[in-house]
């Protein structure tokens, strides 16, 4: 799992968290920057 890869103790930890930053969720951030 990404999450646990990256230093998350969940999903939902690091959604939180890549939200706070990036101002969008990780699904959206793949779709906008999917080539």
């Amino acid at each position: 799992d990404l999450a646990n890869e990256v230093g998350f103790y969940d999903q939902s930890h690091f959604t939180k968290n890549f939200k706070k930053f990036e101002r969008i969720t990780p699904s959206r951030f793949r779709l906008k920057y999917k080539s």
